[in-house]
C-alpha cells in the first residue's frame, strides 16, 4: 500500500508537471512554427494514433497476469512465459501497424487533397515517418510499463515519464531556438521517447531481473488472453476515435489552422482524461487480490469508493475549475483567436467526468474478463459519435465535433452504468452517491463564489489568478470542514500534523 500511495502521489506530482508543461510547451511551440506547420503535423499524428488500436492493451494485460500470480519465485516459469507470449504477440502487431501505416503513406494526398496545399502534403509524408517510429517505441514500452505494474513498481513509471517530459522540453526548446523548423521538432520528441524507452528496457532487465524470454512463448496462454485482447482492441477504438476522431475529421473537412485550435483543445482534454486513469491502473493489483479473497457486491464495491472519491476530487478540481478560469487561461497563452478552444473542451470534459468518476469498475470486469462487454458498448457509441461529428463539423465546425463527442460519451455513461450495477452486482448508485457526496456541492459553492470576479475584472491575467484563487480557497474551506468524509479527514489533520511537527524539529 505505501508502495501504492508513492506512486500515486509521483503520478499526480507528474500530471501537475506534464500539464504546465504541455500547456506552455503547444503555445511556444504554435507560436515558434506558426498554426499551419503545427496544424499538418497534428493532422497526420490524428491519423496515426489511430495505429495504437492494434496495441491490444497487452501492457494492462501484462499487469494482470502477473498481479494474478505469486512474485516470491515459486511462479517465476509462468510469468516468464506470459511476459514471452505478450512480447511475441507485440512483435507480430508491428507489422501489421507498419503495413497500415505504409498503406495511408501512399493514399495521404488523395485523403488531405480538399484540407492541404501540394506544399503541405508533401510536407505531411517527410513527417509521417517520425510520429509512426515513435508510436512503434511507445508500442512496446507499454508492456514493459505493464511489467512493472504487475510487480508492484509503482514509481518506475512515472519517474521515467518525469525524464522523458524534462529531456523532451530541453530537446525541443533548444532545437527550435536554434532554428524555427517543424522536423527538428519531431526530432527531438522522437529522441526524448527512444531515451525514455532504453530507461525502462535498462531498469527491468538489469535491476528488476524480470524472466524475460522470447523462447517461452505458450500457445495456450496466447488463447486464453486473445478474448481479453480483442476486448481491449475495441476498447482501444472507442478511446481513440473519441480522443483524435474530431481532430482527424476536422484535418480533412476544414484548414490546418482549425486543426491547430482543436488541437489546443484535446491537450486540455487529454490531460484531463489522462489524470483521470491513473488510479485505474494502480488498484488492480489490490483489486486482484480482493477479489482472489471472494468479495463481491455491496463487499467489494465499498472497497472501491475511496478509489473513486478520489478520481471524483482530482478531476472535478479540473473540471470546475477550467469551467470558472478556462477561457482566460487561452486567451493569456494563446490569444482571443484561440477562445473556441475553451469551447470544445468543456464540451467533452464534462460527461467524461462523469464517465471516468467510477472507472475503478474496470479492474473488476478485467479480473472478470468481462472487458469484452463494455467494449461491445463503447462500440455502438462510437459509431454514433462518427456520424455526428460529420453531421456536427458540417454545420457547426470544430464546436459540431465537441458536442457529437459528448453526447455520444454521456450515453455511454448510461448504459455502462447499467451494466454495471445489473450484470455484475455492483452498487453503481452508491458509488455515485457516496463519492459524489460533500465534493460536487463544495466545488459548485466555489464556482458561485468566483464568479463575480470574471465580469468585475477586466484585465485578463488578473481576472484569472483571481477567479483561479477565490475558487480554490472557497472550496479548499468548504471540502475540509463539511465535504470530506471521516477516513479523508483522518488524512488530511495527519498531513497537517506531520507538518507542525516537522516545523517545530527545524525551528
Amino acid at each position: 500500500m505505501k508502495s501504492r500511495n508513492r506512486g500515486l502521489f509521483l503520478s499526480y506530482g507528474y500530471f501537475v508537471l506534464s500539464a504546465v508543461v504541455s500547456i506552455f510547451m503547444s503555445s511556444y511551440v504554435i507560436q515558434t512554427l506558426g498554426k499551419t506547420d503545427y496544424g499538418v503535423y497534428q493532422a497526420i499524428s490524428a491519423f496515426i494514433n489511430y495505429l495504437t488500436l492494434l496495441e491490444f492493451g497487452t501492457g494492462r494485460i501484462m499487469s494482470r497476469n502477473i498481479s494474478l500470480m505469486n512474485k516470491d519465485g515459486s511462479e517465476d516459469l509462468k510469468i516468464k512465459k506470459n511476459i514471452s507470449t505478450v512480447i511475441v504477440l507485440n512483435s507480430g502487431l508491428m507489422f501489421v501497424i507498419l503495413a497500415g501505416a505504409v498503406c495511408f503513406w501512399l493514399c495521404l494526398g488523395e485523403v488531405y487533397q480538399n484540407s492541404m496545399t501540394p506544399d503541405q502534403i508533401v510536407m505531411a509524408k517527410q513527417l509521417f515517418f517520425f510520429p509512426v517510429f515513435s508510436l512503434g517505441i511507445s508500442f512496446f514500452q507499454q508492456s514493459f510499463n505493464g511489467i512493472l505494474i504487475g510487480y508492484e513498481q509503482y514509481t518506475v513509471e512515472k519517474t521515467v515519464a518525469i525524464i522523458k517530459l524534462v529531456v523532451r522540453s530541453v530537446l525541443v526548446v533548444g532545437a527550435l531556438s536554434l532554428r524555427a523548423n517543424i522536423f527538428l521538432y519531431v526530432i527531438a520528441d522522437t529522441l526524448a521517447n527512444v531515451i525514455a524507452f532504453l530507461i525502462t528496457v535498462l531498469y527491468v532487465c538489469l535491476k528488476m531481473k524480470a524472466p524475460i524470454s522470447f523462447g517461452a512463448f505458450d500457445k495456450q496462454i496466447l488463447k486464453s488472453i486473445m478474448p481479453l485482447c480483442l476486448a481491449m482492441l475495441l476498447q482501444s477504438v472507442v478511446s481513440t476515435a473519441n480522443n483524435t476522431l474530431g481532430k482527424f475529421l476536422v484535418g480533412v473537412m476544414l484548414t490546418p489552422e482549425d486543426v491547430t485550435v482543436y488541437s489546443v483543445a484535446l491537450t486540455v482534454y487529454s490531460m484531463f482524461s489522462t489524470i483521470a486513469c491513473l488510479p485505474m491502473g494502480m488498484y488492480m493489483p489490490a483489486v486482484a487480490k480482493d477479489m482472489r479473497q471472494g468479495l463481491r457486491g455491496k463487499a467489494l464495491t465499498q472497497t472501491l469508493l475511496q478509489p473513486c472519491r478520489l478520481n471524483i476530487l482530482i478531476t472535478g478540481l479540473i473540471v470546475a475549475g477550467f469551467a470558472i478560469a478556462g477561457r482566460q487561461f487561452i486567451v493569456v497563452l494563446y490569444g482571443e483567436e484561440f477562445l473556441s478552444a475553451w469551447h470544445c473542451a468543456m464540451i467533452v470534459m464534462v460527461p467524461m467526468f462523469l464517465n471516468t468518476a467510477n472507472d475503478i469498475v474496470i479492474n473488476v470486469l478485467d479480473i472478470l474478463k468481462k472487458r469484452h462487454i463494455r467494449s461491445i458498448i463503447l462500440m455502438g457509441t462510437t459509431a454514433l459519435n462518427l456520424v455526428l461529428t460529420i453531421v456536427g463539423i458540417h454545420y457547426w465546425g470544430m464546436i459540431g465535433a465537441s458536442l457529437a463527442t459528448g453526447i455520444a460519451t454521456l450515453l455511454q455513461v448510461i448504459i455502462l452504468n447499467i451494466y454495471y450495477q445489473t450484470k455484475i452486482d455492483i452498487d453503481v448508485l452508491y458509488l455515485f452517491r457516496k463519492g459524489f457526496a460533500g465534493i460536487i456541492p463544495s466545488m459548485l459553492a466555489a464556482m458561485v463564489a468566483a464568479l463575480p470576479f470574471y465580469f468585475l475584472i477586466n484585465n485578463v491575467l488578473v481576472s484569472f489568478f483571481t477567479c483561479g484563487i477565490v475558487f480554490l480557497l472557497v472550496f479548499g474551506l468548504l471540502y475540509v470542514v463539511f465535504g470530506a468524509n471521516d477516513l479523508e479527514k483522518q488524512k488530511i489533520y495527519s498531513v497537517v500534523k506531520k507538518l507542525r511537527f516537522g516545523r517545530r524539529n527545524n525551528g
